[in-house]
């Protein structure tokens, strides 16, 4: 291998940089539906909230997709490190330490959303659950009569 490969000209780093480039896109796109988790959690929209996680998962499975191409460029960059340019090992090192802080940003922000959704589940199972003693004690109510009962069995021999 050439200085001139190692040194960020190769195509193993124009590939890795490729994947470096799609990663920052999707974790830019769930950073941005974040910003609207939260805007939906502090506004109570359940509804919503279900309807924009369901987008989430395109990016969650390209970045599932682009993992094994990352792996795989990490492992290589990791050999090659020393061989690289300064300013390639430097700019590598930004890209990689942006990628890892975009990463722990939404986990964090998607276990805030995971207790949230868990206690508005909650909310939703107690609210159903009065619901329902409501109608029983409707119900049962429904069933009390304050006229005298009509006989069910008569006694015609006398």
């Amino acid at each position: 291998m050439t200085h001139e490969q190692a040194g960020g000209s190769g195509k193993w780093c124009e590939e890795f940089e490729h994947t470096l480039d799609e990663m920052t896109e999707a974790y830019n796109r769930l950073e941005a539906l974040g910003q609207q988790q939260q805007n939906l959690m502090d506004a109570g929209a359940v509804e919503p909230m279900l309807g924009l996680l369901e987008q989430r998962t395109v990016f969650i499975d390209q970045l599932e997709q682009l993992a094994p191409r990352f792996e795989s460029g990490v492992a290589r960059w990791t050999q090659l490190s020393a061989t690289l340019a300064e300013p390639t090992q430097q700019m590598l090192m930004r890209r990689l330490s942006a990628i890892e802080k975009a990463a722990e940003s939404i986990a964090q922000r998607d276990e805030q959303t995971s207790a949230w959704l868990e206690q508005a589940r909650t909310d939703i199972a107690d609210e159903i659950n009065g619901l329902g003693r409501q109608s029983a004690a409707a119900n049962a109510y429904q069933g009390v009569s304050t006229t005298t009962p009509r006989p069910i069995f008569q006694d015609r021999e006398g």
